[in-house]
């Protein structure tokens, strides 16, 4: 069981790793922040990377679709 556990981790990781390779983020993060309206002045939560809030909003168009 847990030799299957870490084959399907293992897949996952490498299509991550495709992923990322054949997306440019650096030029779509450039886009997106135009729009980004967060202020880390504000109090509140600590503000999560820009990166990293793409990045997740790319992988659930994939998996979900919007």
């Amino acid at each position: 069981m847990e030799i299957n556990r870490s084959r399907k981790a293992s897949r996952v990781s490498m299509k991550l790793e495709q992923i990322n390779n054949i997306v440019d983020w650096q030029s779509l993060l450039e886009m997106v922040q135009i729009v980004d309206r967060t202020d880390a002045e504000k109090g509140g939560c600590p503000h999560k990377d820009l990166l990293v809030k793409v990045k997740m909003l790319f992988l659930q168009s994939l998996f979900i679709g919007f």
